[in-house]
């Protein structure tokens, strides 16, 4: 035996239903959004989001070495740039140092090469930086400002800038000698082309 709810209890009841429901899809929505994005997170492991359009952050950090002048994103202007943030206590920034040391040294005069020191002991760093003869300005960032403006969830992370300061990508993790030579390859053409 049913009994009938009066007129207004039910549209109430109804209404609160559809509400619910709503709501439901709602959550689900947002959940297999979330779901998608790690996945494609994962597919990309390695790249930033899109950048191409976002203008690298400009910095000014004090050089590693003191006897050295401050190291500025600046004083790239014009010029591809490879940003390179490490830490000395990083296990993988160790492993794609002399990467980034002998590309620097093939690309000398066409692409600008910098380091960011990220929250580190000043002279662990310096010490890393002689241990693989790492001879690009590399500046002190104790506090991890700079790579905060640049949006970086972890160590290592490279950042390719275009000659007309856009950031081209954001690497995460370590990079490897191929994967390095590519970006570096496609950086010097974009600056080629008109």
């Amino acid at each position: 035996m049913s009994v009938a709810l009066p007129g207004p209890v039910a549209k109430e009841m109804r209404a609160r239903t559809v509400v619910t429901v709503v709501a439901g899809l709602f959550a689900v929505a947002v959940a297999v959004g979330l779901f998608i994005d790690e996945q494609r997170e994962a597919g990309n492991a390695g790249r930033g989001g899109d950048t191409s359009a976002r203008m690298a952050p400009g910095f000014s950090l004090p050089e590693l070495r003191p006897e050295r002048p401050a190291v500025t994103l600046a004083a790239t202007a014009g010029k591809p740039t490879v940003v390179n943030f490490f830490a000395a206590w990083c296990e993988p920034c160790k492993k794609e140092l002399p990467l980034l040391r002998d590309a620097s040294l093939r690309y000398a005069g066409t692409v600008a090469f910098l380091g960011v020191d990220h929250q580190d002991s000043r002279s662990d760093a310096i010490e890393r930086l002689d241990e693989f003869g790492i001879t690009y300005p590399a500046g002190y960032d104790p506090k991890g400002d700079v790579a905060a403006r640049y949006g970086l969830r972890g160590l290592p992370a490279t950042v390719f800038i275009g000659a007309d300061g856009r950031i081209v990508e954001v690497y995460h993790g370590e990079i490897s000698a191929a994967q390095l030579d590519e970006r570096l390859r496609q950086l010097t053409l974009q600056n080629r082309m008109p």
